[in-house]
C-alpha cells in the first residue's frame, strides 16, 4: 500500500507563507498606525504583501538547493559558456614570478624531476 502525503499544515515553520504574511501584517499595522485601517484581501496593499510573501517562500525554497543543481545538466557536466561563466585559469592567469614559484610550477608539470633548483640570473 502506498503512503499518502499529509495535508497537515506546518504552522511552526517561520518561513511558511502564513507566518511571513502574519509577520508582514504585524509590521504594516505597527508602521502605518491609524492611517491604514483596511487590511482585507481586496486591498491592493494586502495583495502586494501576499506577492512579497510568495516571492520570499520561493526564494527560501530555491536557496535550499545546491548551486551545482542549477548549473549542471542531467549528465552532471557544467557548460560554462551557457551560463556565461569561465574557468579560473582562463580569466585569472597567474604566471610564476619568483624563483620559488618557477620551481613549484616546473615540479607540478614535470613530476619526473625530483627536486628542481632555480636560481635567479642577475
Amino acid at each position: 500500500m502506498s503512503e499518502t502525503i499529509s495535508k497537515k499544515r506546518h504552522h511552526d515553520n517561520p518561513n511558511s507563507f502564513e507566518q511571513l504574511y502574519q509577520l508582514g501584517l504585524t509590521y504594516i499595522q505597527q508602521l502605518s498606525g491609524h492611517i491604514w485601517t483596511d487590511y482585507n484581501t481586496h486591498d491592493p496593499g494586502m495583495t502586494i504583501l501576499e506577492q512579497v510573501c510568495y516571492a520570499l517562500t520561493d526564494l527560501i525554497y530555491r536557496c535550499e538547493f545546491d548551486v551545482a543543481d542549477y548549473l549542471s545538466e542531467t549528465s552532471g557536466n557544467i557548460d560554462y559558456r551557457t551560463h556565461g561563466l569561465a574557468l579560473a585559469q582562463d580569466i585569472l592567469p597567474t604566471y610564476p614570478q619568483q624563483p620559488e614559484e618557477y620551481e613549484t610550477w616546473l615540479l607540478a608539470r614535470l613530476p619526473e624531476l625530483d627536486k628542481g633548483g632555480c636560481a635567479a640570473r642577475k
